[in-house]
């Protein structure tokens, strides 16, 4: 191994670059390929910018220097973000023996300075060079990792041993047995055998190979499945193949796991798995190589599991009984479902809590939940309240998992990703997230509910989900009660209507209702009329009013009068006011005996609609409003008049004694 950053000669560094410097070196092949050899590079970035090597191969009476505008053979980069690069040259690659020398430029691109380490090396045996300038021999990783015999490699390729043997079956070039970079492992036989790979290397392959025995007792359904020990970041890819190790290139392998399967670009949960069930036509009894393929930066660490079962997912453990003969699950609830009896689909009560033990292997659970009783008998505004929280089996989900269930919801049949009404996040392992529904998504009064699970074996994940009736009542019941769920307020104590805010107790210590009318004193042609107004919420009083205070009464004109010289007004509490004063003069001649009646209706139209639009309003909605509270009424006498009073709705006036009444 030569460091070539030492073959440098002058006074400065050779490795240390300035922007847009380069310094080349120059590489004799003379003597190098006279028998199989292997020559290995290894460029790294020690400090500021990156730095790119370009190769150049020639013969003996070429001399040139490689750059990005001119020719070169290769190039390889090291950069701050991907210190070490490295390549590997064999014979055959330099053209045979044809070329007698390399040159080698190294450019700085940058706009800051770069230090940068070189070291070449060259061996019989197939090798590779750290940024160090650490050889690594037949892929062994260290003194004591012995992969290769003792004998070198007389022909230029290791001769492998052990789990890193060249299998007996056609290889593929290219694989790694060459350079003793792929292990092959024997998987026991029986229902579950399991193997561990740490820190697989990247770029490289780990193969497995297991007999399918034929006997559908045993071997129906075949099922492997990597899964992470260790987080990283690269992915790993699962290919099978029937009689010898499978390859990463079409017609080099009969099945595959989907690209990215392991690490999914959003969320991962760094794990992957194929089936290969009977019932498929690539299923064949005999010899199988699975092989696991590292792509990425990072070494990857996992466990395969090889699965056998008569059934499918051996009817997902207590589940179901497996018929070994048929190949069939018998669920054993009538709620499970699916050939493996991996699915849940069950109508959940309304306000009740259903709870999934955690259990692998399944995708999705259905549900439906019926609210159109509920929903009818609800008087405000009603949403429906969907509670749900995830939860882990034994062992806790390990960091690097980030996939999560989402909990689906429609109006309309069982919900899927794509016609879901609404979807909820479960972000966190036994917190629970609440997804809220307004009635009309619900036209049928029936919830459809799909719990959809993307976490792959060998997790286990379970749930609890609850769904509510939620009614808003009027105002939120004035703070003076409780809503219920049909969306209807239970007052409390001294507190009544529709929306609790009616206080019985203030209403009790009245003498009367705001803007109600009592007859007072009789006038020329008419009568008088006193006004209720409100000092504060209990304290209510008729305006006291005679004939020296007619400023402040309500003048009402029999048939043959009108109402003149309307002088004053009330102030209601509220703001409103009422126009008091006045006097009722004759009609004059010629005026028709309807145009005499339009006028009256006119006149108390005027006196009393200004207090009617409101809340409050005169006698008769007195008597409406008091009903609601227990039937308080208030007949009290005024002057002259016997305790009459007006009902502006029915054009009567109410007699006091159970007398005969007067109609207008």
């Amino acid at each position: 191994m030569t460091d070539v950053s030492k073959s440098c000669y002058g006074a400065a560094p050779c490795t240390e670059l300035q922007p847009e410097e380069a310094v080349c070196f120059y590489v004799d092949l003379q003597n190098l390929f006279s028998s199989p050899a292997h020559f290995g590079l290894a460029l790294s970035s020690l400090e500021g910018a990156g730095v790119e090597l370009y190769g150049l191969f020639a013969s003996d009476k070429d001399q040139a220097y490689p750059n990005s505008t001119s020719s070169y053979n290769f190039v390889v980069a090291a950069s701050p973000t991907k210190p070490e690069a490295r390549m590997s040259l064999d014979r055959d690659a330099v053209g045979g023996g044809r070329y007698s020398a390399m040159y080698l430029c190294a450019y700085n691109n940058g706009q800051a300075n770069a230090t940068f380490g070189l070291h070449a090396a060259v061996a019989s045996c197939p090798f590779s060079l750290s940024g160090k300038g650490e050889m690594s021999i037949c892929s062994s990783t260290s003194p004591d990792d012995t992969r290769h015999t003792a004998e070198g490699c007389p022909t230029g390729m290791c001769t492998c041993t052990g789990n890193w043997a060249r299998p007996k079956a056609p290889v593929f070039e290219g694989l790694g047995f060459e350079d003793c970079s792929a292990a092959s492992y024997q998987l026991p036989e029986g229902p579950h055998s399991k193997h561990p790979v740490s820190s697989q290397p990247p770029g490289t392959w780990t193969f497995f190979n297991f007999t399918i025995s034929g006997d559908a007792h045993e071997d129906r359904y075949v099922f492997v499945a990597a899964t992470a020990t260790a987080n990283t970041t690269s992915d790993l890819e699962l290919y099978l193949a029937y009689w010898q190790p499978p390859g990463r290139q079409v017609g080099q392998y009969d099945l595959r796991s989907d690209p990215g399967d392991f690490r999914r670009r959003t969320r991962v949960d760094l794990s992957s798995g194929l089936n290969l069930p009977s019932s498929s036509a690539l299923y064949k009894p005999g010899t199988w190589f699975l092989g696991a393929y590292v792509v990425g930066d990072q070494p990857v660490s996992y466990v395969i599991e090889l699965f056998r079962s008569s059934c499918p997912n051996d009817c997902v453990g207590g589940r179901g009984t497996c018929a070994k003969d048929t190949g069939v699950c018998t669920c054993a609830k009538e709620e499970y479902e699916g050939e493996d009896c991996s699915r849940t689909s069950v109508r959940v009560p309304l306000g009740t809590t259903y709870t999934a033990e955690p259990r692998t292997a399944f995708a999705s659970d259905q549900f439906v939940v019926d609210a159109s009783e509920a929903l009818k008998a609800a008087s405000g505004i009603v949403t429906l309240t969907v509670e749900a929280a995830f939860t882990a089996g034994p062992s806790p989900l390990p960091a690097w998992v980030t996939e999560r269930p989402i909990l689906m919801a429609s109006g309309a049949g069982y919900p899927t990703w794509d016609n879901a009404t609404q979807r909820l996040m479960l972000n966190d392992v036994d917190v629970a997230a609440t997804m809220v529904l307004e009635a009309a998504k619900v036209p049928n009064g029936l919830l459809y509910l799909t719990f959809f699970n993307p976490i792959s074996y060998p997790y286990q994940v379970g749930y609890r989900l609850t769904v509510k009736l939620v009614a808003t009542c009027l105002s939120d019941c004035s703070g003076h009660g409780s809503c219920n769920m049909e969306g209807r307020c239970t007052c409390e104590d001294n507190w009544a209507g529709a929306d609790c805010s009616v206080d019985t107790a203030a209403l009790a210590k009245r003498a009367c209702q705001e803007g109600s009318l009592k007859q007072a004193f009789d006038v020329n042609g008419g009568s008088a009329y006193s006004v209720c107004v409100c000092s504060s919420p209990s304290e209510c009083t008729y305006v006291t009013t005679d004939s020296s205070s007619m400023d402040k009464a309500v003048v009402v004109c029999s048939s043959g009068y009108e109402l003149k010289g309307v002088n004053g007004k009330l102030v209601l509490s509220d703001g409103r006011e009422v126009p008091t004063g006045g006097i009722c003069a004759h009609i004059r001649r010629g005026t028709s005996g309807g145009m005499v009646f339009f006028y009256c209706m006119l006149t108390l139209a005027l006196f009393c609609g200004a207090v009617v639009g409101g809340r409050y309003g005169l006698e008769y909605y007195q008597q409406w409003r008091l009903a609601q509270v227990g039937g308080y009424t208030d007949m009290g006498s005024g002057g002259g008049g016997g305790g009459s009073l007006w009902d502006a709705f029915t054009g009567r006036k109410q007699g006091g004694g159970g007398g005969p009444t007067d109609t207008w």
